[in-house]
Parts: structure tokens; C-alpha cells; sequence
């Protein structure tokens, strides 16, 4: 309720999940995974009809709000490469 609502009527249905300790990557699309390299990343902007930016922070900045602003709302999960 410091957010404003009640858990229950909570919009963000990941913040919730995560906040319960539940893992967001069994719920079905609540996970957008990237990654990690800068590539990546702006593969991920380009296939969702973004433009990157120059500067991976800015890229990164696009990127939590294109996951913020699916619905459902996803959680932005980062790979690296092994």
C-alpha cells in the first residue's frame, strides 16, 4: 500500500510475483530476455520498432520502458553469454 493501492489491485502483475518471492520466468510473458552485450540490446529495441540510442545506459533506459510498457507488464532478464 505504499505504492499507492492495494497488493491486490497492484497494475504491475511482475513487481507483484517478485515481491512474493515467486520467479517471474514461470509466469508466461513476464520476463523480456536480452542480451547482455550492448548487440543485444539493440536487437531487442530494433525488433520492437525502437531506435537505439548511442550510449548503452540510454539504450538500457529504452529498453525498461518498452518492458514496462507491455502488457503484461515484463520484467527485463539479461544473459550472458557463457
Amino acid at each position: 500500500m505504499a505504492y499507492g493501492h492495494a497488493p491486490a489491485d497492484c497494475p504491475n502483475k511482475t513487481a507483484w510475483a517478485v515481491r512474493l518471492g515467486k520467479d517471474p520466468t514461470k509466469f508466461k510473458n513476464l520476463v523480456l530476455t536480452v542480451e547482455s552485450s550492448e548487440e543485444g540490446v539493440k536487437e531487442v529495441l530494433r525488433r520492437h520498432g525502437i531506435k537505439p540510442g548511442t550510449r548503452i545506459q540510454e539504450n538500457r533506459k529504452l529498453l525498461r520502458n518498452l518492458a514496462n510498457s507491455l502488457k503484461p507488464t515484463r520484467l527485463v532478464q539479461f544473459l550472458s553469454a557463457s
